[in-house]
């Protein structure tokens, strides 16, 4: 009947949820806790090992993010083919002053 059992210690008092919805958030943020420097500490050791991880890790994310505005500007634009459409991204993309002769 009761939704919160009292528990008194020396000095405090605290109040503890008994419908389970407590102990679900504690989880997440334990969760969210440990991720957050796990994926610092794999993005440090990553850098750690110098530059030979570095430039392909660059390489590949660059080549990722080209491919991806290719597919977004082919189905935005009326290009002939999707190799027109992954020509006309590619420049954007490495060179910023390419997107500023582009009108509309």
């Amino acid at each position: 009947m009761h939704d919160a059992i009292v528990e008194v210690t020396d000095k405090e008092m605290k109040i503890k949820s008994t419908n389970g919805n407590a102990s679900r958030l504690n989880n997440d943020n334990k969760i969210l806790e440990y991720i957050f420097p796990y994926i610092k500490y794999k993005f440090d050791n990553l850098f750690a090992h110098g530059l030979i991880f570095i430039i392909p890790l660059l390489t590949i994310i660059t080549v990722f993010i080209i491919l991806i505005f290719s597919i977004i500007y082919y189905f935005t634009k009326k290009t002939d083919s999707y190799k027109d459409a992954l020509w006309q991204t590619f420049p954007r993309i490495l060179d910023s002053c390419a997107a500023a002769h582009d009108e509309g």
